[in-house]
């Protein structure tokens, strides 16, 4: 009985003894000749599309990898389904796999982009394992994964009540009321555009889609304003986002239509666009993407006296802004007695109107928008 007892100690000890050498082996060779990977689906997207986010993995050896661990941090803002009730800005996300000899394993990880921003994926920390457990082996590559999420198209259409009224039917300062009898040439197709619009004769002779171009009544030189303050003492997150999805649709409509456009946006940082800029669209993309408002560089009045510095008095102004001081409805007033077509969309949000208080005359000029 001793004797069965020891020879079943020594021959454990034995096995023990392989196993740690093959774990010590393993440990050694575990991690060379594999490469892994990240990337989205796509560099762009608008915020509440989903996307794709690839996982690859390659064993360029013929051992087996029986246990690889995946660990990654990204933004709650990148919403996996797997994934719930995280409440910090990032999470560490893990995934595990097996990865056999000479292959290459991709896995696809569905997600929605729930707020706009510039999202990376900085590194990866991959961890193998042995069968057994005995060993661990880690390592840290660089992902270098990117992803610009911009605001959503908002609806501006629902503006189209107070341009009839102001404007009627054919005359706002905006295109949005194109008359289909008042064509005047074509375009390449852009993102967004009618397929209705497609001219098909165009398109087949140039090999790429065009589209027909409308003409319209009003004023070509546009003054966008927007302005991301809240009225109240706390910050109205849910109004601020709409300022910058309303100015983000706005810009990119006058774009398409090939309307001249200054825009200048106040945040935590104050900048100006002008259409005539190169790269003009990309850079007010990402630039409404980061934009923050936690603390606006400059208060109501300040803002209003700087665009008053802009305005040359052959343009039509559109002003995004959620405060309804006094300080910002004297100088709606001031621009209205010049002349200057002024259409002022106030969000609310959470119910938190500041525009209560304004005249009448500045009232035919206001959008109250519920957000």
């Amino acid at each position: 009985m001793i004797w069965t007892t020891l020879l079943a100690m020594l021959w454990m000890g034995i096995v023990t003894l392989i196993l740690r050498i093959c774990a010590g082996i393993f440990e050694k060779k575990c991690l060379e000749e594999v490469s892994v990977s990240l990337g989205f689906s796509a560099d762009e997207a608008r915020e509440g599309e989903s996307l794709m986010l690839y996982e690859t993995v390659e064993n360029r050896k013929k051992d087996i990898l029986p246990l690889l661990a995946l660990r990654f941090k990204t933004s709650r803002y990148l919403s996996f389904p797997d994934v719930e009730g995280v409440v910090s800005d990032y999470f560490y996300r893990k995934d595990l796999l097996s990865v056999k000899g000479y292959e290459k394993v991709v896995r696809k990880l569905t997600f929605r982009c729930k707020k706009r921003g510039v999202y990376t994926i900085e590194d990866v920390e991959i961890t193998a394992s042995d069968s057994f457990f005995f060993t661990k082996k880690r390592k840290k590559i660089a992902a270098g994964a990117g992803l610009t999420v911009y605001p959503k198209r908002v609806d501006l259409s629902r503006l189209n009540p107070e341009w009839k009224r102001q404007y009627g039917s054919f005359s706002s300062p905006l295109p949005l009321f194109e008359d289909p009898f008042s064509y005047i040439g074509i375009r390449d197709y852009m993102p967004g555009d009618d397929m209705k619009k497609i001219h098909w004769k165009s398109s087949a002779k140039s090999g790429h889609l065009q589209v027909k171009t409308s003409d319209y009544k009003g004023n070509e030189n546009v003054l966008v304003l927007c302005h991301l303050e809240s009225p109240g003492t706390f910050i109205n997150s849910g109004a601020m986002e709409e300022n910058i999805r309303i100015t983000f649709s706005l810009v990119e409509f006058l774009r398409k239509n090939d309307v001249n456009c200054h825009l200048i946006v106040n945040g935590n940082e104050s900048h100006r666009f002008h259409s005539m800029e190169p790269n003009f669209f990309p850079m007010v993309k990402r630039f409404l993407a980061q934009v923050e408002y936690d603390r606006v560089r400059q208060k109501a009045g300040e803002f209003m006296a700087t665009a008053d510095e802009r305005i040359q008095g052959d343009e039509c102004i559109y002003l995004i802004s959620s405060v309804g001081k006094k300080e910002v409805t004297d100088y709606v007033g001031k621009w209205l007695k010049k002349g200057i077509p002024v259409t002022w969309i106030a969000t609310i949000g959470s119910g938190e109107d500041d525009t209560a208080g304004c005249s009448g005359k500045i009232r035919e000029h206001l959008v109250r928008w519920p957000c």
